[in-house]
């Protein structure tokens, strides 16, 4: 889901309010990570976005969930 989504539910969009990540293993300096998030709840008074950081392997370094409430 695109953040122009995330923005329609008040017309503000949402305001961070909380941040849980877990860091699976470090990142070798200098190395190329991709950054993949998946919108997991988009409601009216909150949303929950899931983010994986991975190495060019395929194995996740970083994995988070954020959570937004109304503006």
């Amino acid at each position: 889901m695109a953040r122009e989504s995330l923005q329609a539910v008040n017309g503000d969009g949402l305001r961070t309010t909380s941040i849980h990540v877990a860091y699976l293993r470090p990142v070798p300096l200098g190395a190329t990570v991709r950054v993949a998030t998946e919108v997991l709840h988009c409601g009216r008074s909150f949303g929950l976005v899931q983010v994986t950081v991975s190495l060019k392997n395929g194995k996740p370094v970083l994995v988070g969930r954020v959570t937004g409430g109304a503006a």
